[in-house]
């Protein structure tokens, strides 16, 4: 009975550790965000947002329903989540600008409670661990992290502009409108993608495929997640800069440097750039 017992757990170790394991966690999700988006190439709304729905659905349930390890589906399911809060978030305001925190916050909120563990959700122990962090912070790498991010986003978003030629996002190249976008674009669309593809997303993979498999397929999602725009070419040059805020990360594991990275390559993309 013993050996039929340990039979079992030895079954039920490999499923959840193995290939079975991998194609719920990994390929079922990507395939479903990948249907999503290939309708939101073409436009369609109606189908990506039940598509995305169902991802989320299955992301929470699998898990609970099969005995198996939580973190990467609740990567999966903040993809979905960010595309469901783009396309059915009701337009407040007239400028694009004004109405992209109320996308990213919710995101955020909800990336930072999937990051934390139970114990850390401890609000003392929370302030303790951020005070710790503050009085240790290495501000001379800082300082070239945000040098380096802001210099090397100028240069990628000058690049992307020569692709998608956007509009500016602000009215005016005043202080005000600059200070307002710089704040939308890195703490809030920034710091809410790079915590999902990076910081979420490809850590939880590199701990299941490795670095390299991890940053292959983060930046595969991320591409797949500016479908919207209906530009092969476009989506080819986002997996480039995936693969650029992948490796990056992996190197550096620094969270500020990707989301200066990215919030440079957008503040240029819809400022500067556009005449």
């Amino acid at each position: 009975m013993s050996g039929e017992t340990g039979v079992e757990n030895a079954r039920l170790s490999q499923f959840r550790e193995g290939v079975p394991f991998l194609a719920l966690s990994v390929l079922v999700p990507m395939a479903l965000i990948a249907v999503a988006e290939a309708f939101f190439y073409t436009r369609n709304m109606e189908v990506p947002l039940a598509l995305h729905g169902l991802n989320i659905i299955y992301c929470v349930m699998a898990p609970f329903l099969l005995d198996l390890r939580p973190q990467i589906f609740q990567a999966f399911s903040l993809v979905s989540l960010l595309r469901m809060m783009n396309i059915g978030m009701p337009v407040f305001f007239d400028m694009t600008i004004y109405w992209l925190p109320f996308i990213y916050l919710p995101v955020i909120v909800v990336g930072v409670m999937v990051a934390l563990s139970p114990m850390e959700l401890d609000l003392r122990g929370a302030i303790s661990r951020v005070g710790e962090r503050l009085s240790n912070i290495d501000w001379k790498r800082l300082g070239m992290y945000s040098i380096g991010g802001l210099t090397i986003g100028a240069l990628l978003g000058f690049l992307e502009y020569q692709i998608l030629r956007p509009e500016r996002l602000i009215p005016d190249m005043t202080l005000g409108s600059l200070l307002v976008l710089g704040v939308v674009m890195f703490l809030f669309v920034g710091l809410g993608e790079e915590l999902v593809f990076r910081y979420l997303l490809q850590d939880r993979l590199r701990t299941m495929l490795g670095a390299g498999v991890a940053i292959l397929l983060s930046s595969t999602v991320f591409a797949m997640m500016h479908s919207g725009y209906s530009n092969a070419f476009y989506l080819a040059y986002v997996f480039f800069i995936g693969l650029v805020f992948g490796i990056s990360y992996d190197r550096t594991r620094s969270l500020f440097f990707v989301t200066v990275l990215h919030g440079s390559i957008n503040f240029f993309l819809f400022s500067v750039f556009p005449y």
